[in-house]
C-alpha cells in the first residue's frame, strides 16, 4: 500500500513539475518578446536624441549671440544709470 501512494505522490508531483515548467517556458518566451521591443524602442530613442543634439547644435550659435546681445544691453542700461541718464 506504502508503495501504491508513494508512485501516486512521485506521479502528482512530476505533473506539477511539468505544469511548472511550461509556466516557465512560456514566460521566458513572453520575455523574449518584451526584450525584442525593448531594444526596438531604445534604438528608437537612440535617433531621436540624436536628432535634437543636433538641432541644439545648430541653435548653439544663436543662442550665444542672443546671450551676448542682453549682456551688452544690460551693460549699456547700466552704464546709462551710473551717468544719470
Amino acid at each position: 500500500m506504502a508503495a501504491v501512494a508513494m508512485v501516486e505522490t512521485t506521479e502528482i508531483r512530476l505533473t506539477r513539475l511539468e505544469s511548472d515548467v511550461e509556466h516557465v517556458r512560456s514566460d521566458v518566451i513572453d520575455l523574449k518578446a518584451d526584450v525584442r521591443e525593448l531594444r526596438t524602442d531604445f534604438g528608437e530613442l537612440r535617433k531621436d536624441f540624436g536628432e535634437l543634439r543636433s538641432e541644439f547644435g545648430e541653435l548653439e550659435p544663436s543662442l550665444h549671440s542672443f546671450a551676448s546681445s542682453c549682456a551688452r544691453t544690460c551693460a549699456d542700461a547700466q552704464s546709462s544709470s551710473a551717468l544719470g541718464r
